[in-house]
């Protein structure tokens, strides 16, 4: 696992340095999100070895992680939240908002977390 979360942490933070300026289109969208959000369901589903799903998976773990520690959904998600259950909040979100996947992924998946963690203050 600590393989896994290395390539994937490595990859999501060079998306995430690239991202961090203004841009009018995103170099990461939810497109490419959901297909590497593809290659980790089979893995999270069958808990599979096979080396040819780490590339989608680990970009898709890593990015997934890269940004609940990095925005402000970081206040929101309370301790014991693991990993797998970030993912899965994630891809929840995005099977059900297939209409947004051209947006940028960064700002879906802080959309997928504030939703699940954030409890809005009336």
């Amino acid at each position: 696992m600590s393989l896994i979360r290395i390539i994937g942490t490595g990859i999501a933070a060079s998306f995430l340095l690239c991202s961090s300026t203004v841009a009018k289109a995103a170099l990461y969208d939810g497109n490419k999100l959901v297909s590497d959000m593809k290659a980790w369901e089979p893995w999270e589903s069958s808990r599979s070895d096979d080396i040819t799903l780490l590339t989608g998976f680990g970009v898709y773990l890593g990015y997934v992680t890269a940004v609940a520690d990095s925005s402000d959904v970081e206040y929101c998600i309370g301790d014991g939240i693991t990993a797998r259950q970030l993912t899965s909040v994630v891809a929840k979100y995005l099977h059900e908002h297939p209409a947004e996947w051209n947006k940028p992924a960064f700002g879906l998946v802080r959309a997928a977390l504030r939703q699940a963690f954030c409890k809005r203050e009336k």
